[in-house]
């Protein structure tokens, strides 16, 4: 007989638990022994469960993925350092619906799942994410920010953001270590890395960044979706 894998800190598991034989998605916290782990649900509530009562999952739901989260994470990204300032979406090539559903999943999915973004504040996302809202514009836009404005003809946004400003290529935020950005520089210059992924770093930046420019041949560029970003290219 096969032995049971145990579920680890970190994990993803089907769990079932005593609310009419409720069955839920839970990420896996402490063991607090005899057993029971503690977990966190998809419904965010806590939960003490025994591990005869979770089932590890090899996948998390499709709708919350990270590959889904990554494509619309710069938008969420901007409407949290723009609030309580609205900022509207050009939604193209897909219809405002549809992209109004991207972004509630994707927020559900950082909520649920702890998906990372270099462009999405921590702190600010943990105080402001659900005073957020979607809305489908009065134009084709998509509309971002306060629930009482996105609904408000009137409102005027701050800034507005093409669907497509956020790359599928992978991510990389760069740590301001001379050495590490060196070998990064290298990695570009001789086109190592195919397709190249998208390294960026912030701000303060280096204050030799010409002679890396020079150097190497890459570009220090800042990020439309968020100033405090450069990406090294």
């Amino acid at each position: 007989m096969q032995e049971t894998k145990l579920p680890q800190q970190g994990d993803f598991c089907h769990a079932e638990i005593d609310r009419g034989a409720k069955r839920i998605v839970v990420k896996v916290g402490h063991y607090t022994g005899e057993g029971f782990y503690s977990c966190v649900g998809d419904d965010m509530n806590a939960y003490h469960i025994h591990k005869s009562n979770l089932s590890p999952m090899t996948t998390i739901p499709s709708r919350f993925s990270e590959r889904n989260f990554t494509r619309v994470a710069h938008v969420i990204g901007a409407a949290l350092r723009s609030f309580p300032e609205m900022i509207e979406v050009d939604p193209a090539p897909l219809a405002p619906e549809t992209y109004c559903r991207l972004l509630r999943e994707a927020r559900d999915g950082k909520h649920r799942f702890g998906h990372k973004h270099v462009t999405i504040n921590e702190e600010l996302f943990k105080e402001l994410a659900d005073k957020i809202g979607f809305s489908p514009g009065f134009h084709g836009e998509v509309r971002v920010g306060p629930l009482d404005r996105i609904k408000d003809k009137s409102s005027v946004p701050t800034g507005i953001i093409k669907a497509d400003a956020n790359p599928t290529a992978p991510q990389y935020l760069v740590d301001n270590k001379p050495f590490v950005i060196e070998q990064v520089c290298l990695l570009l210059h001789n086109r190592s890395l195919t397709p190249p992924p998208r390294f960026v770093i912030r701000n303060p930046l280096p204050a030799d960044i010409q002679l890396y420019e020079d150097r190497f041949d890459v570009v220090f560029s800042p990020l439309a979706e968020d100033p405090t970003l450069y990406e090294i290219r």
